[in-house]
């Protein structure tokens, strides 16, 4: 079929009208792109013609900004966390409380060597730069180049002080230019030797310590001034790797360190060869096997909440933040030798023992020392061991602390006997153990007997027996007769503040006690019957020894309040001699005596069931307590005399090992003399007799008429006392019957 050409003419006015249509749709959407590109391409030329000027304005802004930042805006005084440190009552140090392990000490102090070998081994040119060291970081970079890796640093000296006061050790940029300006304030605002200065005092050192000062009492024992050549260079090698080269974590890394160290400042002219070779044929010998043991642990933390109730009671102290950080001097009583042989004792003496549930050895001890003259604590331990419990068993519960009270058992009997003695009982008195019950509060019986397979001795007992053996029946019966509102009065007056029971049980030792509160009650003994308050801390100083608190006022016997009178100096001087009967022979505590031999008087304590163990014993110069118990009650593989004894007896003979021998001073108002040591009256000629202490004016009057042995009459007995004499007793109104 042969088309027309009128046909054809027409569909190629199609086709062309729909192409328009599309070109003018496309150039539409072409619109917002090409007024984009217009845009930028203007923005372009913008920042191309007036970019120098941006660039030129930015940096002007910058360079004004340094310029202010470096001469005009101040620099914030040099923080760094000081130590404070603890001292004994002599003046030794017995550690720090700190954030930061740290001594400050002055640059003249310190060893030229050190210095200067230093400064050449971490900033040779320290003295050359003004806080950045272009030149030396130069050199890092080729060589840090040249080794493909980081090898050399180019921080200075005043870098690494600006970093540890201001900065974090982040790797930022914006860190690294901030450590830059600070560098150049700090060269504007201190000298090179301040710089220095900041720099030893502030650097790790390794094993928890800071500075030169602490670093050199740590590994060595003594300050940074008296150090050998060998220990200098062991501690200048320390700031690359603290804890790399510590000698406690390997101490052949650390000598090859040491030599190294040695052969440098040798290279660099400070040491001569003769001396590089002798110093590096030492050994490297250390003060210890490992960082030095805390001593007194317990002691220290009581010290700390001391503050605490002195800050509650508005004392104006620092905080506790600024105690850790801030330089303070703490003179307190301690011992510093007592101290730590009541640790060492506690470690080697210390019932064996296994962990709890919680990670803590049971069974647990606590420990107290005290001058029984002025109150000082001498020593304290808390527990067996500060790394695994803090708790502090040897204080009862207060401000900020966590204490504990025990049971003492029949080491409370010595303030029944005080208000027996004091109520005008002699010593020679007696109580049958027998069967016996009292009323209770309950509404049952109370029938105390003795311990053991035999509870009732079915005789009478001098006190002094039953002191001796520690009888519970006879100490109950005395109770019974003066009562428990008197024991529990003499208990108060010597010292025990922890609530107390009003029964019978009482002179059993029922009621709930602290370590501390034993020692000083039974100081009050040892002091001649004068009440002491237990004193921990003499003072508080800031870095500049000016006092800026101070408890312990002095008065002629020491630190604190004075004295005050308690109980009759005589009551306490016979007290002191009962309680020396458990060391004599079939006492409770004669096997002690292997341990501690001189004059001294003391109590066995079990409680019932045998959850604590007690030993509580003293000399006039040192009284000291010992508990040992499960902190969950339960029963104990011994008793007082076995398990607290030997920690008590190991203790008291360090602790008097300069002390001179001394007994208890007697008071006026004692009368000796010879009694019939079956009857207790005046003997006779047949009388077996011995001597007998008493408060003048209670001493027997009566004769013994008693034939002991031999037939009656015989001959000669109108020549003994009593045998044709009449002695009448005292009057009843005069002072020689009063008795106190």
């Amino acid at each position: 079929m042969i088309r027309s050409g009128g046909d054809s003419s027409d569909a190629a006015g199609r086709r062309g009208r729909r192409g328009r249509r599309k070109a003018l749709a496309l150039a539409r959407a072409r619109r917002p792109l090409a007024a984009l590109r217009r845009v930028l391409s203007r923005a372009g030329r913008a920042i191309w013609t007036r970019g120098p000027v941006i660039l030129v304005a930015g940096g002007t802004l910058f360079l004004i900004a340094m310029v202010v930042f470096i001469f005009v805006v101040p620099l914030p005084p040099p923080v760094v966390p000081v130590a404070t440190r603890v001292f004994d009552r002599n003046g030794a140090l017995l550690g720090s409380l700190f954030s930061q392990n740290r001594i400050p000490v002055r640059l003249t102090e310190v060893p030229d060597l050190l210095k200067e070998g230093i400064v050449a081994l971490e900033d040779e040119r320290f003295y050359a730069h003004h806080g950045i060291d272009l030149v030396g970081l130069g050199r890092a970079a080729v060589r840090n180049l040249r080794a493909g890796q980081i090898v050399e640093g180019g921080s200075t000296i005043t870098a690494q002080v600006a970093r540890t006061l201001y900065l974090t050790q982040e790797l930022t940029v914006t860190r690294k230019v901030l450590e830059a300006l600070l560098s150049l304030k700090l060269e504007r605002a201190y000298t090179k030797q301040e710089i220095l200065e900041l720099y030893l005092n502030q650097i790790y050192m390794g094993s928890g310590a800071y500075g030169i000062e602490v670093a050199s009492l740590t590994y060595f024992g003594k300050s940074v001034k008296d150090l050998t050549v060998a220990q200098l260079a062991m501690i200048g090698g320390l700031p690359k790797g603290p804890e790399l080269y510590s000698p406690y974590n390997n101490p052949e890394r650390a000598k090859k360190r040491r030599d190294f160290i040695l052969d440098f400042w040798g290279g660099k002219g400070l040491l001569d060869a003769n001396t590089v070779a002798a110093t590096k044929a030492e050994p490297l010998t250390l003060s210890s096997a490992g960082p030095p043991a805390l001593v007194g642990p317990y002691f220290m933390e009581y010290v700390v909440t001391l503050f605490k109730e002195a800050q509650s009671q508005g004392a104006k102290l620092p905080s506790l933040a600024e105690l850790y950080t801030g330089g303070y001097r703490i003179y307190t009583t301690v011992d510093l030798a007592m101290q730590r042989a009541a640790d060492q004792v506690v470690k080697d003496w210390a019932p064996k023992g296994q962990k709890d549930a919680t990670g803590v050895t049971q069974p647990q001890v606590a420990l107290v020392a005290m001058d029984p003259t002025n109150g000082y604590i001498l020593a304290m331990v808390g527990g067996r061991s500060w790394a695994e419990t803090k708790l502090n068993r040897a204080v009862p519960r207060g401000l900020g602390t966590e204490g504990m009270r025990r049971q003492p058992g029949s080491a409370f009997k010595p303030f029944l006997y005080t208000a027996v003695l004091d109520s005008g009982f002699p010593l020679l008195s007696t109580q049958t153990c027998e069967p016996v019950d009292f009323p209770s509060g309950s509404g049952e019986r109370y029938s105390p007997t003795d311990y053991g397979s035999n509870p009732y001795h079915y005789r009478a007992l001098s006190i002094r027996e039953a002191v001796r053996i520690s009888d519970n029946v006879v100490a109950v019966k005395w109770l019974s007769q003066i009562g428990p509102a008197r024991e529990k009065q003499f208990a108060q007056r010597m010292g025990i503040d922890a609530p107390l029971t009003g029964d019978l049980s009482l002179a059993l030792g029922s009621s709930e006690v602290s370590v501390l509160e034993m020692a000083r009650g039974f100081s009050t003994l040892a002091g001649g019957g004068l009440r002491v308050q237990p004193q921990a801390l003499l003072r508080l100083e800031d870095r500049y020894g000016r006092v800026l608190y101070d408890p312990g006022r002095t008065t002629t016997l020491g630190a604190g309040p004075r004295p005050e009178r308690a109980i009759d100096e005589r009551v306490a001087f016979l007290m002191n001699d009962l309680l020396k009967e458990p060391f004599r022979s079939g006492g409770t505590a004669a096997h002690l005596l292997r341990y501690f031999s001189r004059p001294v008087a003391g109590k066995t304590g079990t409680t019932d069931k045998q959850f604590d163990a007690w030993f509580v014993g003293y000399t006039p110069q040192v009284v000291c307590a010992v508990w040992v118990g499960n902190d969950q009650p339960a029963r104990l593989a011994g008793y007082g005399g076995t398990l607290a004894g030997p920690i008590w007896g190991n203790f008291m003979a360090a602790a008097h090992a300069k002390l001179p021998v001394k007994d208890f001073t007697e008071p006026a108002g004692i009368v000796r003399i010879e009694i019939c040591s079956e009857t207790g009256l005046l003997p006779n000629l047949t009388c077996p007799r011995v001597e007998e202490m008493f408060i003048e004016g209670t001493q027997p009057r009566e004769p013994d008429t008693t034939i002991h042995g031999l037939p009656f009459p015989f001959p000669g007995w109108d020549n003994f006392p009593g045998g044709g004499t009449d002695i009448a007793p005292p009057d009843a109104g005069s002072d020689e019957a009063a008795g106190d």
